[in-house]
Order: C-alpha cells, then sequence, then structure tokens
C-alpha cells in the first residue's frame, strides 16, 4: 500500500501499516546488495523521515509512544548522518559548478572537489563498517517493527490525528515567518525540518480529496526541495569557512562563497510564494476545513 491512509481502515490500523511497511523496505534495503551504499544510507534517512512524520500526524493521541519511537527513528538517521552529508557536499559543488560555469575558475572547482572526495574517504575510513553499522540500524527497525503491534491512539478518527496535523502546521507556518524575519541559514533550516514533515502528512491525508492534496503535495514538495538545496548550500559554505586550511583562502574562494549566496538568496526568493501558498490559513481554519475534507471522505465509503 502506499503512503497514505485507506478507506474503511481505522487511524490506528492506518498508522501501524504504514509505519510497518515504511520499515520493511527500509529493511529490504539493506538487505539489497545491488545498491550502492551511499544510496542505501540515503534511502533509509528518508524512510525514518517518513516514519516521523507519521508519528507527527499522530503525537497527541499515542501519548508517551510517541517520544520513545519519534527518538528511536530520530537516532537511528543520525547513525548514518555523517556519510550522507560528505556526499551531498560534492553534489551541491557539483550543481553550484555547472550553474555558475562562467564565473567559476574550473580548476579551483575540480580542486575543491578532489578535496571534498578525500574528505569523505576520510569519513569512511574512520567508519571502515558501515555494512555493520547498517547491520545494526536493521536490528533497530526489527525491534521497532515488533513493537508497533502495540501502539495504541488514545483517540479515534479525525480528533486522532487533529492535534498531530495542526500542531506540524503551527510549527511551519511560525518558522516561514521567523526565516524571512531573521534570515539565517539556521531558521531556513528550521522551516525546511517543519515543511518537510507537513508535506509528508498532506501525502497521508490525500485520499480525503485526492485532487486538491494533489497541488498540496506538489507544492509541499517543490518547498521542501528549494529548502532543502538551500540548506546543503549553507552547509557547503559553512565548511570553507571552518576548514580553511584544506580549501585555502583569497579571492578564488571568495569568489566561490559569493556564488553560494547568491544561489541561497535565489532560492529563498522562489521559496518564499510557494510557502505563501502552502501555509496561508490560519492553522484553526485549516483544522476545520481538514476535519470536513476527513467527515465527507468517511460519507462517501461503502
Amino acid at each position: 500500500m502506499a503512503y497514505r491512509l485507506k478507506a474503511g481502515e481505522s487511524v490506528n490500523d492506518a498508522v501501524t501499516r504504514i509505519a510497518r511497511e515504511q520499515m520493511n523496505r527500509a529493511m529490504a534495503e539493506i538487505d539489497d546488495d545491488a545498491l550502492n551504499r551511499h544510496e542505501t544510507v540515503h534511502r533509509i534517512r528518508k524512510r525514518c523521515k517518513k516514519l516521523r512524520s507519521l508519528l507527527r500526524l499522530v503525537k497527541p493521541a499515542l501519548g508517551a509512544t510517541y517520544k520513545h519511537e519519534n527518538a528511536c527513528f530520530r537516532d537511528t538517521a543520525r547513525q548514518l548522518s555523517e556519510v550522507r552529508d560528505a556526499q551531498t557536499l560534492i553534489e551541491t559543488l557539483d550543481g553550484l559548478s555547472a550553474r555558475y560555469c562562467a564565473a567559476l575558475d574550473p580548476d579551483f572547482a575540480a580542486q575543491v572537489r578532489s578535496r571534498l572526495l578525500s574528505r569523505r574517504s576520510e569519513i569512511l575510513e574512520r567508519d571502515t563498517n558501515l555494512d555493520g553499522r547498517l547491520q545494526k540500524v536493521r536490528g533497530v527497525l526489527e525491534e521497532a517493527f515488533d513493537r508497533s503491534t502495540g501502539w495504541k491512539l488514545d483517540e479515534k478518527g479525525f480528533t486522532a490525528i487533529a492535534g498531530g496535523v495542526s500542531k506540524t502546521y503551527h510549527s511551519g507556518r511560525k518558522a516561514m515567518t521567523e526565516a524571512y524575519t531573521a534570515p539565517t541559514a539556521d531558521s531556513f533550516h528550521e522551516w525546511r525540518k517543519h515543511t518537510k514533515h507537513f508535506w509528508h502528512q498532506q501525502r497521508l491525508l490525500r485520499p480525503l480529496w485526492p485532487g486538491v492534496f494533489k497541488a498540496r503535495c506538489e507544492t509541499g514538495s517543490a518547498l521542501a526541495d528549494l529548502l532543502g538545496d538551500e540548506h546543503d548550500l549553507a552547509v557547503l559554505a559553512e565548511t570553507l569557512v571552518q576548514e580553511s586550511e584544506d580549501f585555502g583562502t583569497g579571492g578564488t574562494v571568495d569568489v566561490l562563497l559569493g556564488l553560494i549566496y547568491q544561489r541561497r538568496l535565489a532560492l529563498q526568493q522562489q521559496a518564499r510564494p510557494l510557502g505563501e501558498r502552502l501555509f496561508a490559513e490560519k492553522p484553526k481554519a485549516l483544522l476545520a476545513r481538514l476535519e470536513r475534507y476527513y467527515r465527507a471522505w468517511q460519507h462517501q465509503q461503502p
């Protein structure tokens, strides 16, 4: 089944089913020897984010279980973050070099890329047992899979999701305001995190009105991508500055940093109208509308 609610299924059963599907797929990806290990890490981290968004959807109704399981999937993803982040820096530089090929010295770009490749290799050398770490992650997922059969929500129907989706939406709306009031790497990263959770929750709720939610999901996906690219560029700039002894200083580095800053501004400007559409309503208005959608969806079920 897809990552969404299903007709004729209780919210409790839906949450358990979707979580178990995501964990099963994650374990299958760990077992898939045909996958590049970098791709495996990337997929597992995405699965953990989807699981956390699912849990946030029913956070108040899940009670104390939420805190434990959310921490489980958060910490699981963090175990694999350093390797993935090192790869992301290379991909970010490649995208920047392609976009600004006329402004960026190709020899210098190649020099920076070579250093980033060496940096990734050094991280891999420190973590020589990536396969072992993935197997450890698999064990954690197996335990969470077994626990999921005991997840119980305190509420039913729309009430089970109302508190979670409202809180996620409110956090995203507030984070957007803060990002454009005080535009820093941290404020935009915070907005990105809440946006991704809300986007995933829109995917979960898509059956309520597929045509309407299709547009909302597409907007959320595009916004999350823009904010993700903005964050990756901010991390690249931070790495260049903090590790300047490896990347060098002077005018050429300043040109690269200037291009990063220019591209980040462009992404921030592109993100704003998408955010204004996605987070246009006040939380109470959104919740009231979603409740009407949910009731209509229930009435059309056989």
